[in-house]
């Protein structure tokens, strides 16, 4: 007699134990391990802004994974308290040059 086979729902709740480099989805769930949970929700758009960098820079002949494996997992930069601070503010930073908040005047439309 065959064991009985994993309702769907068991199946995709399954804990994750890897992730897939060549997948946005993938490296943002995987960059926000590194942060609590409050701060992976707070700054969630800066680490989003990231990836996004991170795939228009990819090409055929440097896909997703190689430049993460660049920057983040060989650089180790995010292993420790003052890395994950330095790669946040200038994450930041580059974010801030391309998206302008919302002007004052708009917020009481």
């Amino acid at each position: 007699m065959q064991p009985p086979e994993p309702e769907l729902s068991e199946i995709v709740n399954l804990p994750k134990i890897e992730f897939d480099l060549d997948s946005p989805d993938d490296v943002l769930a995987y960059l926000k391990l590194f942060f609590s949970e409050k701060s992976a929700a707070e700054n969630e758009a800066t680490l989003a802004f990231a990836v996004q960098s991170f795939k228009a820079k990819s090409t055929k002949t440097e896909p997703l994974l190689n430049i993460v494996q660049k920057e983040i997992i060989i650089s180790k930069i995010l292993m420790k308290k003052e890395g994950r601070a330095k790669f946040l503010v200038s994450w930041k930073s580059k974010r801030s040059q391309r998206f302008a908040p919302l002007p004052d005047f708009a917020k009481g439309k």
